[in-house]
């Protein structure tokens, strides 16, 4: 690993050459494309800020709605990556088992479901995410 740059820099020193250099000299299907790196670019730095906070949101999440789940670790990484991604794949058994059918457990339910696509919208498309807010 570099100390400098790092991988933020990196990635706007990419992204100010696309829009900089590269936009204005293209058209039609290569200005299309550079606009979609462009904003590839800006959901793999929103994730890089977001990312550890999210995680910790989702895993604690998880562990409150999968009653027999081991609580989420407090460590970063790939502990708390997987203890989230084998949370999400025993939710997903538990909704197609019934275990969400009586009301209060489905209103847990859709609560983390809608502050984690909340998360992954900030990350993905945050304009979209203000939008919605604005129109609840």
């Amino acid at each position: 690993m570099q100390d400098r740059p790092t991988k933020q820099e990196l990635l706007e020193m990419v992204e100010r050459f696309l829009r900089s250099d590269l936009l204005s000299c293209t058209d039609g299907r290569v200005r299309f494309h550079v606009l979609v790196a462009i904003n590839l670019l800006a959901i793999v730095q929103n994730e890089m800020e977001l990312e550890q906070a999210h995680l910790t949101a989702e895993a604690s999440g998880l562990a409150g709605l999968l009653a027999e789940l081991a609580p989420a670790p407090e460590s970063a990484g790939n502990k708390l990556l997987e203890f989230v991604r084998r949370g999400n794949q025993r939710l997903c058994e538990d909704i197609q088992n019934g275990a969400f059918a009586a009301p209060q457990p489905r209103a847990a339910l859709y609560r983390h479901l809608r502050a984690t696509l909340e998360d992954k919208l900030a990350a993905a498309n945050p304009r979209i995410l203000a939008r919605m807010k604005t129109e609840r």
